[in-house]
């Protein structure tokens, strides 16, 4: 039985359509609406929310871009208590430095560059640096 898939599930990627079998097909998958039967009617409709999906986050990537463009070449101060040899009592974490980078310019990062930002132990000045759609954006975090 063909059907595509509406989402991934094991080894299947959602939007193509795949020969599987009938049982497979009629007990466990379309029960559980991972996929539809396949006809020309919904393999074009599949693929027509798989791009307009890629669209909105084409739209939504050179947005974050145009926001990121005000924190690149920036600088924030983020303060920290520190022990004689500039050693943190406690690191800085990206949690931290994203309400910081929202404090000042207004902008929630998202999830995907959170995983970018260090967490940071000593106090002094470092270099950040964020990548976001093949550009890199940098900054001076102050402890």
């Amino acid at each position: 039985m063909k059907v595509v898939f509406l989402t991934s599930f094991s080894t299947y990627q959602a939007g193509r359509v795949y020969n599987v079998a009938d049982g497979f097909a009629r007990n466990y998958l379309l029960p559980k609406g991972l996929v539809k039967l396949a006809d020309e009617h919904t393999v074009k409709s599949v693929l027509d929310q798989q791009n307009q999906k890629k669209s909105l986050e084409a739209k939504q990537s050179a947005e974050l871009v145009h926001e990121l463009e005000k924190l690149n070449g920036g600088k924030i101060s983020i303060p920290a208590k520190a022990a004689e040899g500039g050693k943190l009592y406690a690191a800085v974490s990206p949690e931290a430095i994203g309400q910081a980078i929202f404090a000042k310019f207004g902008f929630k990062l998202p999830g995907k560059l959170f995983k970018q930002l260090p967490s940071l132990k000593t106090k002094g000045q470092h270099e950040i640096v964020l990548q976001e759609n093949g550009k890199s954006i940098k900054f001076i975090l102050e402890l």
